[in-house]
């Protein structure tokens, strides 16, 4: 089975139906809704404590071989499953860790004729929610190159940001703290020209991780998880709608 693995952030009582997905944290905190639309556009939203933090968003992958682009999909099945265990870590601050969770994988079935199947597996623990695509064994997909992965945060207002500018080559930068609507990615990257091996690519780009924080105080923090061959993510912002998607 090939993992392309993504951390969310903060995020099990659930409800199964065609449409509709409800799944919370063990402590009911943190609140995520799966839904697919007539067309079968799969998106996901989360809540804190009854109150908007991403709202729905659209996941898909485009492959550049073979080419196919997996944006709508037929619910093939779901399934939920409970996780609570403690283990050692070799090192760090932590004697032990908790490991609490609750998992949402739903089974998916390309629309577009390929008959590709994808799995997007949620876990949503106490402190957030991670979810990651994976694409079993199967016929019809032996071997694939991604072109892109289209996975959306749509966020509720211009938060604060910390962050650095988008860059195919360096992660070095000094972090900036700014509104998302005020982010210049190509102001910041110039403003450090001892970089020598970098390079941008556009102004509206930052990369993971980042740092936020609503108007009411809630920090929100989005990274990628599991980089196993694959490349770091770098997020388009929409200063319209305020959403952010991996590039």
């Amino acid at each position: 089975m090939k993992k392309i693995g993504l951390l969310l952030f903060l995020l099990g009582s659930y409800i199964l139906n065609a449409q509709k997905m409800n799944i919370a944290s063990p402590d009911g905190n943190i609140q995520l809704v799966v839904t697919t639309s007539g067309n079968g556009e799969f998106q996901y939203a989360i809540n804190y404590k009854k109150k908007q933090v991403i709202l729905p968003s659209s996941v898909g992958v485009k492959f550049k071989e073979p080419a196919v682009h997996l944006k709508q999909f037929t619910i093939v099945k779901t399934d939920t499953s409970t996780f609570d265990e403690t283990w050692t870590p070799v090192w760090g601050e932590y004697a032990t860790i908790r490991d609490h969770h609750k998992q949402l994988l739903v089974s998916l079935k390309d629309k577009s004729g390929s008959g590709i199947l994808l799995n997007i597996v949620f876990r949503i623990f106490n402190e957030g929610v991670g979810f990651r695509y994976e694409f079993p064994q199967q016929e019809k997909l032996n071997h694939f190159i991604v072109a892109d992965e289209e996975t959306a945060f749509r966020l509720t207002g211009d938060h604060m940001a910390h962050w650095i500018p988008g860059d195919y080559n360096s992660n070095e930068f000094v972090y900036n703290r700014t509104k998302l609507s005020a982010v210049d990615a190509k102001k910041a990257s110039d403003a450090e020209p001892a970089i020598s091996a970098k390079k941008f690519f556009y102004k509206n780009a930052i990369q993971a991780p980042v740092q936020l924080k609503t108007a009411n105080g809630l920090y929100l923090y989005l990274s990628e998880a599991a980089l196993v061959n694959y490349p770091a993510m770098n997020l388009v912002i929409d200063k319209k709608t305020f959403t952010l998607r991996s590039h």
